[in-house]
């Protein structure tokens, strides 16, 4: 569980890191918020947080590819897909 919302933060500081006023290329951020696991109890926060920081990375241009509830085979086709952006 700990682990897909450390990859969710790491990959939105990634983008932050990437882009920069000097920079012309494209910034894509992935951001990824899960509420609900197989085996723990229900998160109540996790989406609401994940929506604000898609919201937030918009704001400061970035093409932002919001995953919510997602499945694993979701996260690693949307891990391609944002890294191909890159």
């Amino acid at each position: 569980m700990m682990v897909w919302r450390r990859l969710g933060v790491l990959l939105g500081l990634l983008g932050l890191a990437a882009g920069g006023p000097a920079q012309a290329e494209t910034r894509a951020a992935l951001v990824i918020g899960i509420n609900e696991y197989q085996n723990v109890p229900k998160l109540v926060k996790a989406v609401a947080d994940a929506q604000a920081m898609a919201i937030e990375l918009k704001s400061l241009g970035f093409e932002v590819t919001p995953l919510i509830n997602p499945t694993r085979r979701g996260i690693y086709a949307a891990l391609s897909a944002v890294t191909g952006k890159l």
